[in-house]
């Protein structure tokens, strides 16, 4: 059996390694970037659950829940800055 029971998912990588085909194209990063780093990635509620998920698992709260929250601020004040430079540059352009 390839795989152990009860498997529901699995993700695949394969490749030429030379022979009948001297070039590879890689695809697939586009769906991969816009699927995870797109958009809000972390949320206050991925954190709490994230911290329960430690918990149970390590029964003592090694979770860095403060430095995720910095995470989102910092990630929250670029998306603002950004803005503002788009504002700043469409106001001044005619």
């Amino acid at each position: 059996m390839q795989y152990p029971p009860k498997t529901s998912v699995v993700y695949s990588y394969f490749e030429s390694r030379g022979g009948k085909f001297e070039k590879i194209l890689f695809f697939g990063l586009q769906y991969i970037l816009k699927r995870w780093l797109v958009g809000s990635v972390v949320t206050e509620q991925n954190i709490e659950e994230a911290r329960d998920v430690y918990l149970s698992h390590f029964g003592h709260d090694y979770f860095n829940a403060e430095g995720w929250r910095y995470i989102i601020q910092v990630i929250l004040l670029a998306y603002i800055g950004i803005y503002l430079i788009i504002i700043i540059i469409l106001i001044i352009i005619p």
